[in-house]
């Protein structure tokens, strides 16, 4: 499977499960996990959970994708590091194509 193919998958899964609109996208790395907190969840997934995407491999790091509101924006946050790849980045092409924007 290519992985413009997988790609697609796995937005389309995300999509489906209400993934919609996302103001910001977040990786919550060393130093940022407590915002996970503050985040109100529209949808969590383990990062095991979604198609093709590579799944956190360190101890204690949680491997999940929140979906949620934090201070009246929509955030895409990454919980836990991916597993180092060129598939890593995946996470950023798909915020892009659900409709993220860096701006």
């Amino acid at each position: 499977m290519e992985i413009i193919d997988e790609l697609t998958e796995a937005v389309e899964f995300l999509k489906e499960k209400g993934v919609g609109r996302i103001d910001c996208s977040i990786i919550l790395g060393t130093g940022l996990g407590a915002l996970a907190s503050r985040i109100e969840p529209i949808l969590a997934l383990n990062y095991s959970q979604i198609p093709h995407l590579p799944i956190a491999t360190v101890e204690f790091h949680f491997g999940k994708l929140i979906y949620g509101e934090l201070e009246g924006k929509r955030v895409l946050a990454w919980q836990g590091p991916h597993q180092p790849s060129a598939r890593g980045a995946i996470a950023w092409s798909e915020y892009r194509i659900v409709g993220g924007s860096f701006s």
